[in-house]
């Protein structure tokens, strides 16, 4: 009965680790501070939008968040358009979703081709809206704050004069395979979190994400060893495997948590 059920823990074990492998992986290059308070902005037969210049090349997603309130038999359906400047405008490209239901803090992925961006274009997420009627309402997550200098909120194609930015997140495309990416963007994700903070350089944050990646590997086969050595239920030929198959799917759920698309609206502009 043992041997079944390790043999079905390393299944699940590899199942998960599989996931991980065919799943791309995103590289965060510019991401809000989730100190920074959102508030929905309603969009009403109309255009919302954000300017932004690219920090780098090869963009490749976009995450907001959005609200919708929608009766029953209703619908909202919003044309997802990423775009090189304002006016005049030229569509890179662009995708769209109906919404047919109500629901709070819906997370949005929006993906396309790394190869549409350049580092320093002046980029424009332009979320275009059509209601099926005055009872049908979607919300996009904004801040109060200027927190993108560089950027502005929209409204009709045109920049609010108030200090306001879309909550969003910025992607680009790996630089090393895999799972080298995987430790890629948990030293970027950790290196954000030092710029926004101050605490530390970035560089020095860097360097201790790093270590602390290390320290994780070293652990998770260490933690094997160890686990076999004091297992008292005796040893099968496949305990070894089964643990270090179970550390290894463990450990990688917590690195790759923020980035499974769990609930999430996965939409591909082209």
């Amino acid at each position: 009965m043992r041997l079944y059920l390790e043999i079905l823990a390393v299944l699940v074990a590899l199942g998960w680790i599989g996931f991980l492998v065919i799943h791309p992986v995103d590289i965060p290059v510019y991401m809000p501070s989730q100190e920074v308070e959102p508030h929905p902005a309603e969009s009403i037969v109309g255009v919302r939008g954000q300017t932004f210049t690219a920090p780098t090349g090869e963009l490749r997603r976009i995450d907001l968040k959005v609200d919708t309130h929608i009766p029953s038999g209703e619908w909202v359906r919003v044309k997802f358009e990423l775009a090189r400047g304002v006016a005049p405008r030229a569509t890179l490209a662009s995708a769209i979703a109906v919404f047919d239901g109500s629901r709070d803090s819906w997370p949005v992925r929006l993906t396309f081709d790394p190869n549409l961006t350049t580092a320093g274009d002046l980029l424009y997420l332009r979320l275009e809206s059509i209601l099926s009627s005055p009872r049908a309402a979607i919300f996009y997550h904004y801040s109060r704050q200027n927190i993108d200098p560089q950027g502005a909120f929209f409204d009709l194609d045109k920049p609010l004069e108030t200090e306001q930015d879309l909550l969003m997140s910025v992607f680009r495309a790996p630089q090393t395979p895999k799972p080298l990416a995987w430790a890629e963007a948990f030293i970027a994700r950790a290196s954000l979190a030092a710029q926004r903070s101050d605490l530390a350089p970035t560089g020095l944050v860097k360097l201790i994400a790093a270590l602390a990646l290390a320290a994780t590997i070293a652990a998770v086969v260490t933690g094997t060893r160890q686990l076999v050595r004091t297992w008292n239920g005796g040893v099968t030929p496949i305990t070894k495997p089964a643990l270090a198959a179970i550390l290894s799917a463990t450990a990688l759920l917590c690195l790759a948590w923020g980035e499974i698309p769990i609930g999430s609206l996965v939409l591909g502009l082209t």
